[in-house]
């Protein structure tokens, strides 16, 4: 494991399979927060956790995760979503998803 904080990463959520070093990678420190990957070599899950530092006292929150860790990465260099995209993309779905279900439903 990477560092002090990490060592609350001991064991899968998920199956209770304990992560070998390998199955954590750290994807980035900003200090007292650290995010990290974790893979489950016994189920094959992904999780995301946040691990974060104050006063003396150690906390997480995780989350599970169909991303690999060089997606996690990938994605932690990619600028935030903003509202325009998140409309226009309603848009296109709610416009093509009637064809979409239309070509599901064809006999």
């Amino acid at each position: 494991m990477h560092d002090a904080s990490s060592r609350i990463l001991t064991q899968c959520p998920l199956c209770s399979e304990k992560y070998g070093d390998t199955d954590i990678r750290l994807i980035e420190d900003l200090g007292t927060s650290r995010l990290f990957h974790c893979a489950c070599a016994s189920c094959g899950n992904a999780m995301l956790a946040v691990v974060l530092e104050a006063s003396g006292m150690v906390s997480s929150v995780g989350m599970v995760t169909d991303q690999s860790a060089a997606d996690a990465e990938r994605f932690r260099e990619m600028p935030p979503i903003g509202p325009d995209f998140c409309i226009a993309a309603h848009g296109d779905l709610e416009e093509r998803s009637f064809a979409l279900c239309q070509a599901v439903l064809r006999p």
